[in-house]
Formats: C-alpha cells, sequence, structure tokens
C-alpha cells in the first residue's frame, strides 16, 4: 500500500500538494481543495484527512492549524485522539481471539469472571455474554455518573484500575433484561475489556498492540498516559460537562472560546479513564487503513467479519445504526458504510468505508463542536468527490 502525504505550506488554507506513486496528483489537489473549503465553511481549527483507494493506493492531507497558540500548521503526520473508533478495535480483537479458541462469543461471561472480585455486581452480569457486549445488547449502563464525574473533577490525572471501574457499575440498575434491547453505553466495552483480558490471559494493551504491529499501524497506540508523542492541542466546548473547564486555558475559534486541553503533548487529564471504551491516538491514515483492511479481509477471516457487520439495530436517528463495533451508516448519495465516529475532549474522528465504492476515508479534527467539528458531513464532501 503505497501512502503519499501533503500538507499545509504557512497558515492560510492554500495547500500545495505533492503526490507520489501512483496517485493521481489531480486527485490529490482536489481533494485538498475541498477540504481547505470545507475548513473555512465549517471553522474548524484544523483536520487531517486520509484516502483509500479501492487498489490500496493512499494519500494523506492536513488543513488548517494544529496549534493555534502557536499558529503552527497542521501536517499529515500529527497525531489526534480517536475516542470510540477505538470500539472497532476491541471488537476485532474479541473476534480475533474467538477464531483461536482463547475467547467464547456466547458462553455467559460470568463463567470465567465470576470470581473476580466486584463482577458479580455489574448489571446483568450473570446473564449476558461477551457478543451482546460488543453488540450493545447487554443492558449495562453507563459507567461515568456523577460520582464518577466527582472524582475526576477531583483527581483529573488519576489512573483507572479495574476495581474502579467495576466500582462504579456497583448496585447499578441494568437498562433491561441481558439480549432483550439496545443501548450504546461505553461501559459495554470497558466490561468486555475486562472479559477479554481474563479469558485471553493478557492486558487489553499488549494484545492490542501485537495486533497493531501485525497490521502496521505504527502511528496506533493506546491513549494509557497523560504524554501523547506527536499529539496536537485539542480545543474543546465540552469540558464543562465534566466540570474541568478550569482545568485548560481558554482559546479564541473565532467567535467562541474553547478550552486547550493539550500542551506540549501532554493532557490536561489521564485518557486512560477511555481505555476499551476508545483509547487509541492515532492518525487519519492508520484510521483510514484500519477499515480498509478490516473490509479487504486482512484482520479477520470473513465468516468472522460478517459477524461484525450482523444485525445492525438503530441508533435513534435515521441512517444510522450499530453492529459489533461498527456504525453502519446509509448515506442517499454514497449508498452503505462502515466504521466509526470518536470524541475525546478537545477531538472529533471519524473513519468509513465505502463498499459500494472500494475506498476508505478518515478524517480527524482538533475541536469538539459537534457544529464546527461535523466529521460525518467532511466524509460524505470527499466521498462524494471522490465517487465522481
Amino acid at each position: 500500500m503505497r501512502i503519499v502525504t501533503a500538507g499545509l505550506v504557512g497558515l492560510s488554507l492554500l495547500a500545495l500538494p505533492t503526490t507520489l506513486g501512483a496517485v493521481e496528483p489531480s486527485l490529490v489537489a482536489a481533494v485538498q481543495e475541498r477540504l481547505d473549503a470545507l475548513a473555512a465553511e465549517m471553522g474548524f481549527p484544523g483536520a487531517t484527512l486520509a484516502v483509500v483507494l479501492a487498489d490500496g493506493d493512499s494519500f494523506a492531507i492536513a488543513t488548517g492549524l494544529g496549534d493555534v497558540v502557536g499558529e503552527i500548521p497542521m501536517t499529515p503526520d500529527d497525531r489526534l485522539m480517536s475516542g470510540s473508533i477505538g470500539k472497532s478495535f476491541v471488537a476485532a480483537l474479541a473476534l480475533r481471539l474467538a477464531e483461536t479458541g482463547r475467547l467464547e462469543l456466547d458462553r455467559p461471561v460470568f463463567t470465567w469472571m465470576g470470581a473476580v472480585e466486584g463482577f458479580d455486581r455489574v448489571p446483568n452480569a450473570r446473564a449476558f455474554t461477551l457478543r451482546m457486549l460488543l453488540n450493545q445488547t447487554a443492558g449495562v449502563p453507563e459507567w461515568i455518573d456523577k460520582d464518577v464525574r466527582a472524582l475526576l473533577q477531583a483527581e483529573p490525572t488519576r489512573v483507572w484500575s479495574r476495581a474502579d471501574r467495576l466500582a462504579a457499575l456497583d448496585g447499578a440498575e441494568p437498562l433491561f433484561e441481558a439480549g432483550t434491547g439496545f443501548h450504546y453505553t461505553d461501559a459495554n466495552y470497558i466490561v468486555a475489556g475486562l472479559a477479554i483480558e481474563t479469558g485471553a490471559g493478557n492486558s487489553y494493551e499488549s494484545l492490542v498492540r501485537s495486533m497493531l504491529k501485525e497490521l502496521q499501524l505504527d502511528s496506533t497506540e493506546p491513549s494509557d498516559r497523560l504524554e501523547l508523542a506527536g499529539l496536537v492541542p485539542g480545543y474543546s466546548f465540552a469540558l464543562g460537562s465534566y466540570g474541568l473547564e478550569e482545568l485548560a486555558p481558554e482559546v479564541a475559534l473565532g467567535e467562541r472560546t474553547a478550552r486547550q486541553v493539550a500542551t506540549d503533548q501532554t493532557l490536561v487529564l489521564n485518557p486512560q479513564i477511555e481505555w476499551t471504551g476508545g483509547g487509541l491516538v492515532t492518525t487519519a491514515s492508520d484510521l483510514a487503513r484500519w477499515v480498509h483492511l478490516l473490509f479487504a479481509g486482512e484482520v479477520m477471516s470473513r465468516a468472522a467479519l460478517e459477524q461484525m457487520t450482523a444485525d445492525p439495530r438503530s441508533l435513534g436517528y435515521p441512517g444510522y445504526e450499530y453492529a459489533m463495533g461498527l456504525e453502519v451508516w446509509r448515506s442517499d448519495s454514497l449508498g452503505t458504510a462502515y466504521g466509526h465516529s470518536g470524541f475525546f475532549p478537545g477531538y472529533m474522528s471519524d473513519t468509513l468505508h465505502f463498499p459500494d465504492h472500494g475506498f476508505s476515508i478518515a478524517v480527524q479534527i482538533n475541536c469538539d463542536h459537534p457544529e464546527i467539528a461535523a466529521t460525518r458531513r467532511v466524509l460524505e464532501a470527499i466521498g462524494e468527490l471522490l465517487a465522481g
């Protein structure tokens, strides 16, 4: 797979793409022009975007500023937080382990987790399977409640242990009887992570690092510490919902004021809180390659991939469904696409594979305002350009 990179020169939105390999320079230039126009129209500070074409050739570009205060341009190699996109890696890892017999998707998780202190107090603990956790039908409610937010406010750099995560679910009421409904929560994936570690006999970080190395996704790693090499600053409008706004300095983004959540590649809160609910720092290039490899059959068998995409449930708004660690997006102009979006304070990311066209696209934006950083809008616009 050949990768072409083209970045922003200077501080304007005008870019001078460079091309290598077999990718048409005119295509890279057209995508750059469209991304620059979207940045100007939507008002996000900066973005990286990567495309993998149907033949496997790829390119990556950037627009705007990676550091608003320092007026430093974004580059295609900059790393950003990817939020819940990490769930697609967790689900894929579980399916790979199931294929080798190290995990069982349809055996009650309690049969191998029952002896873990506190697990019996997780809602529906005796009833759900790993498959239910991964397809969000286990009925486990969200774990970040007011008590967890209070702990986060008191100690934003806290390292969250397995016991901490289980304690946050202690005594909570299930959303529904396991297997009888659907509700998207990070908690389903946090519990899945605990089950994967215990069942496989290894840490999630070790397991996912091994998979990333095998797939040569060299810019991606668990975001399990405050300092993350290559991380650009993120600009957040959401910190107030966590009571953390005073941790980060104010930065003007046009007529709006955001909070800068990272300085000198160091975050103001420990991203390790995400863990298997997200938990990866990465590049747009790696995200586009990830979904492309997944649907090219390079990550798992076709039979396992069919399980990952089977029986999607509505996320509650038209055109958006959820399968196993994958969002299923039904676009009027581009057909059905598979991938995931992600949020972490200060960052929005999105990656999709479009089977009808054979290409994959990823975008990362260093801002979390839902209107400014509307990642799906960016992917659709670039997808329509690529589809002609």
